[in-house]
């Protein structure tokens, strides 16, 4: 496992404590769990822009279109 030290803001220290105190969490495990989930919804929305282009290529312009299509 790697290290990163960061430095946050004070703010943002205060909500990253009160959200580990109510979720039963280090700030360890929590700060891991956020950048996850960022970069699982990154990950998405690129698969998202790459789906839409195949889409309007197949002659597609709304997700309407696929339903109608797929009935």
């Amino acid at each position: 496992m790697n290290r990163l030290t960061i430095h946050i803001p004070d703010d943002l220290d205060v909500e990253l404590r009160k959200f580990c105190e109510q979720e039963g969490m280090s700030a360890e495990d929590a700060v891991c769990e956020i950048l996850r989930r960022r970069l699982a919804v990154q990950r998405f929305r690129e698969l998202a822009r790459t789906t839409e282009e195949y889409a309007r290529q197949a002659g597609y312009s709304s997700e309407e279109d696929i339903i109608e299509d797929a009935s």
